[in-house]
């Protein structure tokens, strides 16, 4: 999860793809107005409401959904007394703890679904476990 406000945010649903062994990134969640680099200023709870409507399918048909790694502004209050990533844990959204810095590939532990980012339209990139 890349979380923004004032920002366009971006969560993202990867899955491990059997054939390769690959993680891919099959769904987004893009939370901007349409003007360039700017968010939805949507609160967490209106973003959690969201996630849990795109899982229920899926949910529903005996799925389970783990969370990925999310960026450290969900420490962050945001003009809320709790931060982001409290509030969305109120939700029932779990994240691992936030990485601090730029995801470097030789970064020790970090998950391999943070390397998975789009690639402007152009396909997925995508790491081997």
């Amino acid at each position: 999860m890349d979380w923004g406000f004032r920002r366009p945010f971006s969560i993202g649903w990867y899955a491990l793809r059997p054939a390769d062994s690959r993680i891919v990134r099959y769904r987004a969640y893009y939370g901007c107005s349409g003007s360039p680099n700017e968010g939805l200023r949507l609160d967490p709870q209106v973003v959690a409401a969201k996630m849990r409507l795109m899982e229920t399918h899926k949910r529903e048909g005996g799925m389970r959904f783990f969370r990925n790694p999310a960026d450290p502004s969900i420490r962050g209050g945001h003009g809320h007394e709790t931060s982001v990533g409290m509030l969305l844990r109120r939700e029932g959204f779990r994240w691992l703890k936030p990485a601090t810095g730029r995801p470097r590939m030789n970064r020790p532990g970090l998950p391999e679904t943070a390397l998975v980012e789009s690639s402007g339209g152009k396909g997925r990139w995508t790491h081997d476990v």
